[in-house]
């Protein structure tokens, strides 16, 4: 079982504590307790109680200004930061991406509960903070929260309310601006892609960046988002290409790491480990349907697939609304 919780600094929205049970088929669930009020309903109480039977026990959002009490062994113990489960020695504690941290406060308020009791003897060795405390490649990234869970928070809405979840994917890569992109293509090969494209920045006017299909930002943006379907647009800008390259892995100091680096120092550092396909060669801005479209593009979106474990469900090969190949 693993275990979050969450408090939502000077909002109007009752504030919360969250938890996750154990694994099932697919994926772990949370549980999630949540305070229905106005605040100081008893949640740190609650997490204290669940946090008995957890193996990881999380806070997601909020601040120091939060507050939570729990009493064990006849001690009192006020958290603002910590997550309030960490009371159990055998939980791993972990602060995660949502949570605006005060350092300072942060080691006070344990300083301050260590001397109380035992109850937090060794904490800062089952403490986890999250590296990612901005999702993306901080600090070139929006203002604003762009993953599903922005859905919900934008709109107000419960999770199980999502329906389907559909990631827009250029059948190359593009980027507007400084920042880290592992694919780009500096040359002969990326001014190719902007010039095909048309690759100039709607709201700017700039050029746009171009390179490689990134697998392993896909990979990640899935990870995040759950995807349950693709939408795979400009494949036509390829048709130029004999041969296409796609980014599968990132390599540093020689050896390939598994994940998609948090900082953008690595990020900077990475090689790009590139699977070669071969190229169709072909105007494919008439194709109306996926057998249409040349055995070398099909095996291109087959491949992509394949490495995403994500089905595509449409391929756009020009600008029109007809010239989107719905697959299913």
């Amino acid at each position: 079982m693993a275990f979050a919780e969450t408090n939502p600094a000077a909002s109007s929205l009752p504030n919360g504590d969250c938890g996750r049970p154990g694994a099932r088929p697919g994926g772990n669930r949370v549980t999630v307790v949540l305070g229905a009020q106005w605040g100081d309903e008893g949640k740190g109480k609650v997490v204290d109680l669940l946090a008995q039977d957890a193996d990881i026990v999380c806070r997601c959002q909020g601040g120091n200004n939060a507050g939570h009490t729990v009493v064990v062994d006849s001690v009192e113990y006020d958290f603002h930061l910590l997550p309030s489960g960490i009371i159990n020695p055998n939980v791993t504690a972990f602060i995660g991406n949502g949570v605006v941290i005060h350092l300072p406060g942060l080691f006070e308020e344990a300083e301050k509960n260590v001397q109380k009791g035992k109850g937090l003897e060794g904490w800062e060795k089952r403490l986890i903070i999250s590296d990612r405390a901005h999702i993306g490649t901080y600090p070139f990234v929006t203002s604003s929260n762009c993953t599903v869970g922005g859905v919900c928070t934008g709109l107000g809405m419960p999770p199980q309310n999502v329906g389907e979840v559909y990631g827009v994917v250029k059948a190359y890569t593009t980027r507007v601006g400084i920042g880290a992109f592992p694919t780009e293509q500096d040359n002969e090969i990326g001014e190719l892609l902007q010039t095909r494209g048309r690759e100039f920045g709607v709201t700017t006017g700039r050029k746009r960046r171009c390179g490689w299909l990134d697998l392993v930002l896909l990979k990640y943006a899935h990870m995040i988002n759950g995807f349950t379907a693709l939408a795979l647009t400009k494949l036509d800008i390829l048709d130029m290409f004999t041969e296409i390259k796609v980014g599968v892995a990132y390599k540093l100091d020689g050896e390939i790491i598994p994940h998609f680096p948090a900082n953008q120092e690595v990020l900077n550092k990475v090689e790009v480990q590139y699977k070669t396909l071969p190229g169709w060669n072909t105007d494919i801005s008439n194709a109306r349907t996926f057998k249409e479209l040349p055995v070398n593009a099909q095996n291109y979106v087959r491949f992509i697939e394949d490495e995403l474990q994500i089905p595509v469900k449409w391929i756009g090969v020009g600008k029109s609304r007809e010239s989107m190949i719905q697959l299913f």
